[in-house]
């Protein structure tokens, strides 16, 4: 597992990236969920092996540290800004 300072969040991301040499795969769960736990399986089916895929657990969820400052709100927004 990887690491990401989100300095907005004062906080780590943590993603997995399987390598591959075809057009990169972002995997976003959704709430209540956690990519490291729910896409492993599928970003290593034979279909997608040849992708780079990558599995990122958002703030406050998987493996992830969860904000605790008030510049962070888990908008959207928020999540895409660092994602971007």
């Amino acid at each position: 597992m990887k690491e990401f300072f989100v300095k907005k969040a004062n906080c780590m991301l943590r993603y997995n990236d399987f390598h591959g040499e075809q057009t990169p795969i972002l995997f976003i769960h959704g709430l209540g969920c956690a990519s490291s736990f729910d896409y492993p399986q599928v970003a290593t089916q034979e279909v997608l092996r040849k992708h780079r895929c990558i599995l990122v657990d958002l703030l406050g969820a998987g493996y992830s540290d969860k904000p605790d400052n008030s510049d962070f709100d888990y908008t959207v927004n928020d999540h895409a800004e660092y994602l971007e």
